[in-house]
């Protein structure tokens, strides 16, 4: 399983998004081998946030109508554990930037036992997570 981060979400559905075509083109190939996909609810919420604000809203639309109904796609919800672990993260890595989202990230990732993060965020890779399309 394959954990899709924001960014994923965003260069599949924002054309003008700089991961755009190298996005568009690793979905593509997930699909094919039929690689079983994960996100959270929180990286929805911020994918059509920023899809609203950067792309409009008719494409933010669009895009949760195709994340919410994507038949293979696992939606994971956290808990409170999880939002405290998530902010003891934040505390850890402090001398890095990481978004609250991210932790929470991690946090999933981990109790998921997922082993790859699809990202362009490096942060994934810093705290130790394989990501696609390879080293961001």
């Amino acid at each position: 399983m394959i954990f899709v981060d924001t960014g994923a979400w965003i260069s599949q559905f924002s054309k003008r998004d700089q991961y755009h075509k190298e996005g568009a083109t690793t979905f593509k190939g997930l699909q094919n081998r039929q690689v079983h996909l994960a996100t959270s609810i929180p990286v929805i919420y911020e994918t059509l946030t920023f899809l609203t604000r950067e792309v409009g809203p008719e494409t933010a639309i669009e895009a949760g109508r195709q994340i919410f109904g994507w038949k293979s796609l696992c939606l994971i919800r956290p808990d409170a554990d999880d939002e405290n672990k998530a902010l003891k993260i934040m505390e850890k890595f402090s001398d890095h930037p990481i978004g609250f989202v991210d932790c929470l990230s991690f946090v999933l990732i981990r109790r998921h036992r997922i082993d790859t993060a699809f990202t362009f965020d490096r942060h994934f890779a810093i705290v130790g997570f394989a990501t696609l399309p390879g080293e961001n």
